[in-house]
């Protein structure tokens, strides 16, 4: 985020979360940074479509999923739909580990001409699987 017109953008669900994820924003001092959405990804996803536009840009460069795990494909594909992925979109999904995670997963092994995946695993402390995705599919905007 070293150019000045950058944002993070992130969307937490849980109204109390949300709440002290403001604070700690404003408290660093990140407010003109951090644009942070109460909701899921189909809540809000309108307004991120409306982001895009007001920032100039054509999709997102990087995208965290860190959600419901049984949501990382439905999200997936929506921003996808919605065409906020570009080739080079970095998407990361946390903790795939999960059975919830599964359908994300045989989607990344089957679709190896839409993302090239990496897989990490750890079995430190808090065993942890997780994919680190690049979008290289080509991207067609089709206005009629």
């Amino acid at each position: 985020m070293t150019k000045p017109d950058s944002k993070l953008i992130s969307i937490e669900m849980n109204p109390h979360n949300y709440v002290i994820a403001g604070e700690m924003i404003e408290h660093a001092g990140l407010s003109s940074k951090v644009i942070l959405l109460r909701g899921t990804l189909s809540d809000v996803d309108d307004t991120l479509e409306d982001l895009l536009i007001e920032m100039v840009a054509p999709h997102f460069d990087f995208i965290f999923m860190d959600q419901f795990k049984d949501f990382y494909l439905p999200d997936f594909q929506l921003l996808k739909d919605k065409v906020m992925l570009g080739k080079g979109t970095g998407i990361v999904a946390e903790t795939m580990g999960y059975n919830e995670a599964q359908n994300y997963h045989n989607y990344l092994k089957g679709h190896r001409k839409e993302l090239e995946t990496e897989i990490y695993t750890s079995e430190s402390l808090l065993p942890c699987k997780l994919t680190v995705s690049t979008y290289i599919a080509d991207v067609i905007n089709l206005v009629t």
